[in-house]
């Protein structure tokens, strides 16, 4: 989610590329663990109530630092974090 995007405007967004027949089916939710220390939560998605798609904060931001480190291995250490991230 951008930084600064209202969840309700972006839930908005998504649900119009949800055909008619499924509007009703399927809903997307966020879930943010305010007394976590870092405030961390999880997005997830379900269709008749059943959960079909969850993604933690913290899963996708570890998935993140691996491309990073991957990248960084790639291209050597020489180069800036800047340079490695506009490939």
């Amino acid at each position: 989610m951008k930084k600064g995007t209202r969840w309700t405007k972006l839930k908005k967004q998504l649900e119009s590329f949800i055909c008619e027949k499924l509007k009703d089916r399927v809903d997307f939710i966020v879930a943010i663990y305010r007394q976590a220390h870092d405030q961390t939560g999880r997005i997830y998605i379900t269709v008749d109530k059943k959960e079909v798609f969850s993604m933690c904060t913290i899963t996708a931001e570890m998935e993140d630092y691996r491309r990073y480190k991957k990248l960084r291995e790639e291209y050597g250490e020489e180069k800036e974090s800047r340079e490695i991230w506009e490939l």
